[in-house]
C-alpha cells in the first residue's frame, strides 16, 4: 500500500471515529462491550471523589484490552465529572456524551491484575473535543485546575484505589503509547512529531507520579 492510499484509509478512519465520538455512538458501542465484562466490586463502589475543592462523581468502566494490551490483566477507564459544572448543563452533558463511555469529563486509563493498579492515560476529554469544535471559551472553563491537572487527578484516581486496597504505579512511557494511541488515527505528516510528544509527555507523567 503505497503512502497515498495509507494516508486515505487514515483519513477516513480518523472521521469515521469521530463522527462516531460526537454522536455518542462510540459510547454506546463502549458500553455494550464493558457490560459483558468483569470489573472488580471493589472498584464500582468508587462513586465520588474531590479534585482539591472540586467534588467529582466517579464511574469505573471495564473496557476491551488494547491490542497491546497483556490478556493477564483487566483493562478499566475511570470517567470523572464534576457536580457543578461551570457552563449550561445540557452543554455540559453534550460534551461529557463525547467521551468513551458517554459520562466522563476527565478520563484515566488503567489496568488491574491482582492487588495492582497501573495508571497509564489521562485525558480531559471534554475540554479537548470543545477545542476541536472551536469552543475556546468553552474549553478554558472546562479546566479543573491552572496547573498540574493531569497530575492531580491521577493522584486523586491512584488514592481512590489506594483506599480499595491496590498498590497503585504508573506505566512508562512506551507502555502509555502502546496503550492509549492508535497511530492509524494519526495522519502519516505529523505521525513521528506527535509520538515524540507523546513520548515526552508520558515520560513527564510518570516522573511526576513516582515524585508524589
Amino acid at each position: 500500500m503505497n503512502a497515498r492510499v495509507r494516508e486515505l484509509v487514515g483519513s477516513v478512519l480518523r472521521y469515521g471515529y469521530y463522527a462516531a465520538m460526537y454522536t455518542g455512538l462510540r459510547a454506546l458501542y463502549n458500553r455494550a462491550r464493558g457490560a459483558r465484562r468483569p470489573l472488580d466490586p471493589r472498584v464500582r463502589a468508587v462513586t465520588r471523589v474531590r479534585l482539591g475543592d472540586t467534588p467529582l462523581r466517579a464511574r469505573f468502566h471495564a473496557r476491551p484490552r488494547p491490542r497491546a494490551g497483556s490478556p493477564r490483566v483487566h483493562f478499566c477507564l475511570a470517567s470523572l465529572r464534576m457536580q457543578e459544572p461551570p457552563l449550561a448543563g445540557w452543554l455540559y452533558r453534550a460534551l461529557c456524551a463525547t467521551s468513551h463511555f458517554g459520562d466522563g469529563h476527565v478520563e484515566v486509563a488503567l489496568y488491574l491484575e491482582g492487588d495492582v493498579a497501573t495508571l497509564y492515560a489521562y485525558r480531559n476529554i471534554a475540554r479537548a473535543n470543545a477545542r476541536r469544535l472551536g469552543l475556546e471559551r468553552v474549553a478554558d472553563r472546562l479546566r479543573l485546575r491552572r496547573e498540574r491537572e493531569s497530575r492531580r487527578a491521577l493522584r486523586v484516581v491512584a488514592d481512590a484505589l489506594a483506599s480499595c486496597g491496590y498498590s497503585v504505579g504508573h506505566a512508562p512511557a512506551e507502555e502509555c503509547i502502546e496503550l492509549s494511541t492508535d497511530t492509524r488515527l494519526l495522519p502519516l505528516t505529523s505521525r513521528a512529531a506527535t509520538l515524540r510528544g507523546l513520548r515526552r509527555k508520558y515520560a513527564s507523567s510518570c516522573a511526576a507520579f513516582a515524585a508524589g
